[in-house]
């Protein structure tokens, strides 16, 4: 009889499925993250737009979705990086003729990707717990659409605290302080939080709280040697960017002072190019000196410069010739100038006499003067100017 009790025993315990058991133990008293709503203090953001009405309002935070199809989140103003905590919120939806009304609780959203955990309710007393990963649904549950029933649910507008433990991957979900189910799931380290909110839902949230616990001690030295790791790689990549700048600016430098050095090769190859031609051309001047006959090359440098110096006695002459004809001319000048004057003042005569005649031309005799005198005009005298 005994033996028939212990296979019946065991034969019930393998044809029943094994319930989810408790994960996580220990206390989480470290406040992170406290909302009460007695008053807006921006931890929660304000929303009245045509399809969304989020306000602090009545010591709660009243959530109105007003779209047939979708569901909405709002996210608290707290970036939230701890991988182990307790949240917790207490939720009531409110009266709808809907019956697709639901609400609860959204933790480790990424802020990179449509990621997130989703743990909710519905006024038919049944919850369901999301995955969301790059946009794709994974029920944490054993039905097709995830909804579980639960008598720890309480009705339509009625209070029901939602509760999350987790740490080290291990999830525990609790409603009204009863356990319901746990997993083990290590895909997000940690993200932000909130409400989730179905289409056409409304609802209300008393509170909203995260608490977390001390670190140990190997945590602490976790997160310092992290932190020390973060701030070396900060600092290394500062110095990284300060030696590149420092490269960019030498390289600049060295392209410039390597142009200047062009420069003046070229002007240094053009120089050394005269240089030759004139070393050139003194060869040939001291071959063809060297050649000649002393007494010779000094005959020829004495009449070479006689012939210098009779050639500058030339110019000088010149240029004294050429100052006297310029005074004559401007003389010349100024005496036409004068007996135009004088004719134009009647001051100018000439003489209406005519000249004699000589009487026998025959003769030969020399032919003599008028007898009639002729009246000579003084024409003016003008000082002749002098050149320097």
């Amino acid at each position: 009889m005994h033996r028939l009790l212990s296979i019946f025993a065991i034969a019930f315990f393998l044809s029943t499925p094994l319930l989810a058991q408790q994960r996580i133990y220990g206390t989480f008293d470290v406040p992170a993250f406290v909302e009460d709503f007695y008053e807006s203090k921006g931890s929660f953001p304000t929303i009245t737009t045509v399809e969304n009405y989020y306000t602090v309002d009545d010591s709660s935070y009243f959530m109105n979705r007003n779209n047939p199809t979708t569901p909405f989140a709002v996210m608290a103003n707290y970036p939230n990086e701890l991988r182990s905590f307790h949240l917790s919120s207490k939720l009531k939806l409110g009266p709808s003729e809907t019956k697709e009304q639901m609400v609860g609780l959204i933790f480790m959203s990424q802020r990179d990707s449509n990621s997130a955990y989703v743990f909710e309710f519905n006024r038919n007393k049944r919850y369901r717990i999301r995955r969301i990963r790059n946009g794709m649904v994974t029920m944490m549950g054993e039905s097709v659409d995830g909804w579980v029933k639960s008598n720890a649910l309480l009705g339509v507008d009625e209070y029901n605290l939602l509760e999350v433990k987790t740490a080290n991957g291990d999830y525990d979900f609790y409603i009204n302080g009863s356990f319901v189910t746990s997993f083990y799931d290590n895909t997000f380290e940690f993200g932000n939080m909130g409400f989730f909110l179905g289409p056409m839902t409304k609802a209300r949230a008393e509170f909203f709280h995260v608490y977390t616990t001390e670190p140990s001690l190997e945590e602490v030295a976790k997160t310092e040697n992290e932190l020390r790791i973060e701030q070396l790689e900060k600092e290394n990549e500062a110095l990284k960017n300060e030696l590149a700048q420092s490269l960019d600016a030498k390289i600049v430098e060295l392209q410039g002072v390597i142009q200047v050095l062009e420069t003046q090769l070229v002007t240094t190859n053009r120089d050394n190019e005269v240089l030759r031609e004139e070393i050139a051309q003194y060869e040939e001047i001291r071959f063809l000196v060297g050649n000649i006959d002393k007494d010779l090359l000094l005959t020829l440098s004495r009449n070479l410069r006689e012939e210098m110096l009779k050639n500058q006695a030339l110019t000088n002459e010149n240029v004294q010739l050429k100052d006297s004809i310029d005074i004559i001319l401007e003389e010349y000048q100024e005496f036409k100038l004068n007996v135009l004057d004088k004719i134009v003042d009647g001051t100018y005569q000439v003489s209406e006499a005519a000249p004699v005649v000589p009487s026998n031309t025959d003769t030969g005799t020399t032919p003599q003067e008028s007898a009639t005198p002729t009246k000579e005009t003084e024409l003016p005298k003008r000082k002749a100017k002098k050149r320097n």
